[in-house]
């Protein structure tokens, strides 16, 4: 665009000018980070299928790859300070267990592809061992109390 279309580059030029090979090289560098939230959004926004049952993956899944932006001191400047940013903004949601629907979770442990097991790692995964084991605990409740209502009101 920049040698062939000449008003492309007269538009550029009131911005600082058209984009180099290391603004070209920033952008590769960010496009597997939006990856994630493409795929993410595409996948909630689905109508076809039901998605309680990948959610909580999906949005943790979105939590380690913005932790792993953070913590990787190789990348530059701006994409960490972004996912600084980006890791506030998701901790404020999903950082307190007891703000947490558990709900979420047991739609995980009844998905024939999981276990309890599989949840407890998720959480143990996500969580210091102290909430970890809140949220652990929180699960197993609701689960048990939803199976003694259950059986309640199918005594056989």
């Amino acid at each position: 665009m920049k040698t062939n279309y000449l008003p492309y580059t007269k538009e550029l030029r009131k911005v600082g000018g058209a984009p180099d090979d290391e603004d070209w090289d920033k952008v590769a560098s960010f496009l597997p980070f939006l990856k994630i939230f493409y795929d993410t959004t595409l996948s909630f926004s689905s109508s076809r299928y039901v998605t309680g049952n990948t959610f909580v993956e999906q949005i943790y899944d979105i939590g380690y790859t913005i932790n792993h932006y953070v913590d990787d001191l190789q990348l530059n400047d701006g994409l960490r300070s972004m996912a600084c940013q980006m890791k506030l903004k998701f901790d404020k949601y999903w950082a307190k267990v007891n703000n947490l629907n558990v709900l979420m979770f047991i739609s995980l442990v009844l998905d024939p592809r999981h276990k309890l097991r599989y949840v407890e790692w998720i959480i143990c995964r996500s969580y210091d061992p102290t909430n970890a084991l809140v949220l652990c605990q929180q699960v197993k409740d609701v689960l048990k109390f939803l199976f003694y209502f259950y059986a309640s009101t199918h005594p056989s």
